[in-house]
């Protein structure tokens, strides 16, 4: 982690909510999370990082290509009952395929990058009231994607 987060303790259990709802064609077989946080009141930033393994690469892909393709077109959405928007981000490539989105809902930016890798897709976000960097999420994507695929291949 980047200085200054610190493990979250708080419940980071990851919902089954989708962009837009929408359906994913598979279900992963493994899903661990891990949130941090850095800061307090306002000046507050997160980051979330998880791994979805499914039981195929095949899997992994029809799952990664579902959730782009929904984002091509999902712009509107609600969660919580709040108005969320979201918007396709540049990221660098990273793995066999990587995609970002910016979330933006209710005075506060989340940025989220996933990446493809066999398997598995791998995920890192950052979210803050008054600050979210894209290159924090490109660079901890990069590094999670480096570690998964050296753990993977042990």
């Amino acid at each position: 982690m980047p200085t200054g987060y610190s493990e979250d303790e708080s419940d980071n259990s990851e919902t089954d909510k989708t962009f837009c709802n929408y359906r994913q064609p598979y279900t992963a077989k493994i899903r661990v999370s891990k949130s941090y946080q850095k800061g307090g009141g306002l000046s507050a930033q997160l980051i979330l990082v998880s791994l979805r393994q499914y039981a195929s690469p095949e899997q992994a892909k029809a799952s990664f290509d579902k959730m782009a393709k929904t984002l091509e077109t999902c712009r509107k959405d609600t969660s919580d009952g709040q108005k969320v928007t979201y918007a396709l981000m540049n990221l660098p490539e990273i793995g066999d395929r990587s995609l970002g989105v910016r979330i933006a809902l209710q005075g506060a930016t989340a940025l989220q990058g996933f990446a493809l890798v066999g398997p598995t897709l791998v995920s890192t976000g950052t979210a803050g009231v008054v600050s979210a960097d894209a290159d924090v999420v490109a660079d901890l994507l990069g590094k999670q994607v480096d570690r998964y695929s050296a753990a993977a291949t042990e």
